[in-house]
């Protein structure tokens, strides 16, 4: 019954993509196939998981992710999706002691994330797809947030429950969103939805791993 409702919740989401879409969807593969694969022709903070390349950062006594990123490129663009340790993202953003702990148990059920658009050619994205660039800053305003979901392997869907866009006045190379989802639970595997509307590109997938197969990693690359 948990494949039969994760392929549905799919389907749905894809009927919602147009034609030109659909042409470049990449199809969605069933979480239960996933897998974790060891390649020696990776760097030492990389690993292979359901198709997805995963670039990672450990702690320093190495007991825990600080941060998990996967890369999808389409029509010269990047897409990053980086999952950031909560209490890590809190202490880099200032929060300090006893207001640490308490921001930390206020973002318990949560899970931050960065979503990243890069051209890869490091020109200013906005102003090469756009002939203005006051539409698409709006929609990574104040619209964009409907456009990502989180797919369990249970078969939840999950919203965002914010996005912040990260205006940086073009001095970054990349565009960022800030963003919060509720936290799934270790023993799943999710995927990490994002249906391309501002470029047009497409559904993507970000497949992220459970507990256990990130200890069987966090093994090989000690």
């Amino acid at each position: 019954m948990k494949e039969l409702s994760y392929i549905f919740i799919l389907i749905i989401l894809m009927n919602c993509t147009s034609k030109d879409e659909d042409r470049l969807l990449n199809k969605p593969k069933s979480l239960t196939s996933s897998s974790y694969v060891y390649d020696e022709t990776l760097n030492d903070n990389e690993y292979l998981y359901d198709g997805n390349k995963i670039e990672f950062v450990l702690s320093e006594n190495k007991d825990q992710f600080i941060e998990q990123s996967i890369e999808i490129k389409r029509k010269k663009i990047k897409y990053k999706v980086r999952k950031i340790n909560n209490g890590d993202y809190l202490n880099h953003v200032g929060f300090k002691g006893n207001e640490l702990e308490l921001a930390k148990k206020d973002l318990d059920k949560e899970q931050v994330y960065y979503f990243e658009f890069e051209e890869i050619a490091k020109k200013n994205i906005l102003k090469t797809y756009f002939e203005s660039t006051e539409v698409p800053i709006k929609y990574l305003s104040f619209e964009i947030m409907k456009d990502f979901y989180l797919l369990t392997e249970s078969g939840d869907t999950l919203k965002a429950l914010y996005a912040n866009y990260e205006n940086s006045s073009h001095i970054a190379p990349y565009e960022r969103l800030l963003m919060s989802f509720p936290k799934v639970d270790d023993s799943e595997n999710y995927k990490f939805l994002y249906k391309d509307n501002l470029f047009g590109t497409g559904l993507m997938e970000f497949s992220f791993p459970n507990s256990l197969e990130l200890n069987t990693i966090t093994q090989h690359t000690l």
